[in-house]
Order: C-alpha cells, then structure tokens, then sequence
C-alpha cells in the first residue's frame, strides 16, 4: 500500500531536520509494506486524479498548512479560498476512492494566524 503523507516539507529521513515523528512513522510503516510520500499541501484535482492509481490514502498532519503559507502576507479572503478548495477536494479524494487519515497531535495550531478557519 502507497499513501501520501503531508508533513513538514523536509522529508522523512531521520537527518532531514523536520520532527522525528515522520521518519519514525514511514519506518514502522515500511515494516507493514505501507510506503508513504511526502504530499503537497496545495495538492489540486489534477493532481489527486493523476496520483490515484499508485497511492490509495492521504494522511493529513496539520490543516492550518492548507490555507496558511509560511512567509506569506496574512490574507484572510485567499485563507478561506485555499480552504475552501481543500474541502471541495477531499470530497473529490474521497470519490476517488483514496482512504483519509488525520493525525491530531493538537485539536488547534501552534501559532493561531486565522482563528477564523481554526
């Protein structure tokens, strides 16, 4: 089994610098002969459909990552656009057939630049 695993953008190996979790995940899933790749967290319709014959699950770490850039100008309108288009997507994954995972380390993100959307 192959899935998409949407994490930090660093990569899963041990030495990448990203949290361990995602190294210590993709091992103990290996050992199961799951393998998972790093997703984009602005992944598009085309993209779902492309990557829906060889990966059959999305696991989702954290969400405020599909509608906040890191670096980028706070924009509440184009927040709610990008969350709009990941819900509209999910429901597309879904009929897709891809499976859905969502890690919940923290019920809310560390740093709350939108409670809004939160």
């Amino acid at each position: 089994m192959r899935g998409f695993f949407f994490w930090e953008g660093k990569g899963f190996a041990r030495d990448s610098g990203a949290n361990p979790y995602a190294a210590l995940l993709a091992e103990a899933l290996g050992r199961q002969d799951v393998t998972i790749d790093e997703g984009d967290y602005a992944f598009s319709r085309e993209w779902l459909e492309a990557s829906s014959g060889s990966h059959s699950f999305l696991h989702i770490n954290w969400l405020d990552r599909v509608y906040h850039r890191a670096g980028e100008a706070h924009d509440l309108e184009r927040a709610a656009e990008r969350y709009a288009d990941f819900v509209e997507n999910i429901v597309m994954a879904r009929r897709l057939g891809y499976r859905l995972v969502w890690t919940v380390h923290n019920l809310l993100p560390h740093e709350r630049v939108y409670p809004q959307l939160d």
